[in-house]
């Protein structure tokens, strides 16, 4: 972390949530502090964003950056809003003074998603196309996706004054019009605009039963309705259960048998992705899970995930994989 009064700043944030375990999810204050010292040079931003300490407050030092980079700039209507994509091509990418993990790349794109809908004055289409043009060496599609997903996490999950004022007037408020306006998309797009409305299905979410009525209009492709389950279940774990093991393991237990391992194995990415120091979270999550059965999958999330927030030389990577049980350990190496 950056020794200047940013990353001290960051630092009495960890100290403070040592002192205080209910205070774990710091995602919005990531973004105020971010925001402040973007403020103060904005045409340092990038500079910020690599400073931005990652596996920290969910990421959320480097949505504020971006953010306050364009908070007051966008084009308006009939201009050409392309124009943006230069000072952005490959902001995501490592650079000199950059080397970020793998989770360092997707929470940037996730927070360039954010951005389009910034400088597009929230015209979905046009924040849509600016992901397309900015990540069109992305082959596999996982990067637009990440993409996508910010976007319309704009529309469904506004947080500070200015996003509320952002989408003014294009609010989806019911489950009704959510249904209505993610049917005018497809693909990619479709599954982003249906994965980020839960907020308006949270008391569904809220009960084990039900839970996944908010992907069942995406059951009949299987990969769609998998990604569906996966960014519901971490709303469950950070929002339901509040980050706490025992209260998620008490949710898997209770939810349908067919996406019971998918729930001990995603509220195992959560932790891991919200806070690098959830690795013990992650492992209770996993034992937890022998009793039920479905611990394969869950361990087998962890490896996957050690190589997306850690670097390959580690420390922190090793010993997580040596807290592994045996049979795991040789997978992780």
């Amino acid at each position: 972390m950056d020794q200047s009064h940013y990353g001290y700043a960051f630092a009495v944030t960890a100290t403070i949530q040592d002192l205080d375990p209910s205070y774990q999810y710091c995602h919005v204050l990531g973004h105020e502090l971010s925001a402040k010292e973007t403020a103060k040079d904005p045409s340092r931003w990038k500079d910020v964003v690599a400073r931005s300490p990652l596996g920290m407050c969910s990421n959320g030092g480097v949505h504020g950056a971006f953010q306050e980079r364009f908070r007051v700039e966008h084009f308006d209507e009939d201009e050409d809003y392309t124009r943006i994509v230069p000072e952005l091509e490959g902001v995501c990418k490592p650079r000199e003074g950059w080397e970020p993990t793998r989770m360092g790349q997707a929470t940037c794109v996730h927070a360039l998603g954010h951005l389009t809908m910034y400088v597009t004055n929230a015209d979905i289409n046009k924040a849509l196309e600016l992901c397309d043009l900015l990540l069109a060496d992305d082959q596999h599609g996982g990067e637009k996706q990440l993409c996508y997903d910010g976007a319309f996490m704009q529309i469904y999950q506004p947080l500070e004054p200015e996003d509320f004022a952002l989408i003014e007037g294009k609010e989806i408020e019911t489950k009704e019009e959510s249904a209505e306006f993610c049917a005018t998309f497809v693909d990619d797009k479709k599954l982003s605009c249906l994965m980020g409305r839960w907020p308006l299905f949270l008391e569904t979410i809220e009960t084990p039963a039900t839970v996944s009525l908010i992907c069942e209009p995406l059951r009949d492709d299987v990969d769609a309705y998998r990604f569906c389950h996966k960014g519901t279940f971490a709303a469950v774990t950070t929002l339901v259960a509040e980050n706490d093991v025992e209260r998620v393991e008490l949710y898997c237990a209770a939810v349908p048998t067919e996406v019971q391992s998918w729930c001990f194995a995603d509220a195992v990415a959560r932790f891991l992705t919200t806070d690098i120091t959830y690795t013990d979270r992650a492992l209770a999550m996993c034992s937890a899970a022998v009793g039920y059965g479905v611990e394969h999958q869950c361990y087998k999330e962890i490896i996957r995930y050690m190589g997306f927030i850690f670097t390959p030389d580690d420390p922190d990577r090793t010993a997580l994989c040596r807290a592994l049980p045996p049979i795991y350990q040789t997978q992780c190496q």
